[in-house]
């Protein structure tokens, strides 16, 4: 499926593993600018920070997220 370009409302649903604290504080409408196509990228999508920020606490790097088109 083709991305780019595409918006996508991202919400967090929880942390990457069972027992971390919920970290989730919302959603953020993105677009998708480029898509990772290497096998050593471990996400579907990857945040900006700022919109990263808008969502979960400023100091965890992954999260579990739901995305809608």
């Amino acid at each position: 499926m083709e991305t780019c370009g595409k918006k996508f409302n991202g919400t967090c649903i929880g942390p990457p593993s069972i027992g971390e604290k919920f970290p989730c504080r919302g959603s953020v409408i993105a677009t998708v600018g480029e898509q990772c196509a290497s096998p050593q990228c471990d996400t579907t999508f990857q945040h900006s920070r700022p919109a990263f920020d808008k969502i979960v606490d400023a100091t965890l790097v992954k999260i579990a997220t739901d995305y809608e088109p």
